[in-house]
């Protein structure tokens, strides 16, 4: 499966975050009736400056381009960033389709949401992991292409490339799943301070 699919279906299902990639590794493969794609991304960043009241971080990335994020309230640790840090932001996701049918069902999103912070007064980091499971129906086959057409829980579709083998199991009415799982991860290494002159 192409990148373009995968940005298909978190258009269809989910809502990625969206980050200045600096490094970005793809992978896509298939076993026991699974196609899965994933993608890593790293942005590697310089702090420029802290807004403690808006919670704003201003960044700079390794080809200069500066942007800020806003920090929720569940990093504790805002206030130990200082301008000059270095800050890892890893971003994971994945797509897996699986084309089995899922007897009485309707086209449905359940989520799961997991993570670990930093403790208060620790330096700032920490992971987030979030897994979508979507029921989608198919609404179109295509032999000869070698597609499937399905249609998510808001009603929108979106076509897919597959193996034919896949097709095979699968008719149009049916309803097969899907898995997106993202992680974010964040770390900081903190500046040595500059040594004081005696």
């Amino acid at each position: 499966m192409k990148r373009t699919a995968l940005v298909m279906m978190l258009c269809l299902f989910c809502c990625a975050a969206i980050l200045p990639a600096q490094t970005v590794t793809q992978a896509a493969g298939e076993k026991e009736g699974e196609r899965m794609v994933g993608q890593l991304v790293e942005v590697r960043s310089i702090v420029q400056a802290v807004d403690l009241e808006t919670r704003e971080v201003t960044l700079k990335d390794e080809e200069g381009e500066v942007f800020t994020v806003v920090a929720d309230e569940r990093a504790q640790n805002l206030d130990q960033l200082s301008i000059g840090d270095k800050v890892l932001i890893q971003y994971y996701e994945q797509l897996t389709i699986v084309l089995e049918k899922v007897e009485g069902a309707m086209p449905s999103m359940s989520e799961q949401v997991a993570g670990e912070r930093a403790k208060k007064g620790e330096t700032p980091g920490g992971i987030e992991m979030r897994e979508v499971t979507i029921t989608a129906r198919i609404d179109a086959i295509d032999m000869e292409a070698s597609t499937v057409t399905l249609t998510g829980p808001k009603s929108r579709s979106v076509t897919l490339e597959v193996d034919p083998e896949r097709l095979k199991n699968v008719k149009v009415g049916d309803m097969v799943s899907a898995v997106y799982s993202e992680a974010l991860a964040i770390s900081v290494e903190k500046v040595e301070a500059a040594p004081t002159d005696k």
